[in-house]
């Protein structure tokens, strides 16, 4: 596969970008749209997370991948070697804003897992397919017209 599923992101651009990737991988990957919101959220998070890191990463790289689950994002730090100290009170705001955001994308994805002392973030995301989800909406509506069928022919005897 080429290279194209691979996002690098320098501080201080959008994370339009980001949102923009996230949509050209879920296209290419032919992943439903159901999907799209908590994937969008949780990897917008996590590169806030990155690059507001106490670290002074400049370079954030997001290589999206399919696999046998579903949908791998693994995002990436390159920290740059001029590390500005940071003060007791930034560091505490920064905590409790890491804990937050956090929570928040632990609760969007289905396993989270750091690597790499915290410059690698690996996001997964389960995910049935397109055709096993429209299945499931026909049995459950063939279900629904079989029972309403049979208390029709109930109520006709």
């Amino acid at each position: 596969m080429k290279r194209q599923c691979e996002l690098t992101l320098k501080k201080g651009e959008k994370l339009a970008e980001v949102e923009k990737y996230v949509e050209k991988m879920m296209d290419y990957y032919n992943i439903p749209n159901d999907y799209f919101g908590n994937i969008l959220m949780a990897v917008t998070e996590a590169c806030t997370i990155l690059m507001k890191s106490e670290n002074g990463n400049d370079v954030l790289k997001i290589r999206a991948e399919k696999s046998r689950q579903g949908m791998d994002f693994r995002l990436v730090c390159k920290a740059s070697d001029h590390k500005k100290p940071m003060e007791e009170l930034d560091k505490a705001i920064m905590k409790q804003k890491f804990d937050r955001e956090l929570f928040l994308i632990k609760t969007l994805t289905d396993r989270m897992e750091f690597e790499n002392d915290r410059k690698t973030l690996n996001l997964n995301f389960i995910i049935n397919g397109i055709n096993y989800q429209r299945t499931l909406e026909r049995v459950k509506k063939m279900r629904e017209y079989l029972c309403e069928s049979e208390k029709i022919a109930k109520r006709n005897e």
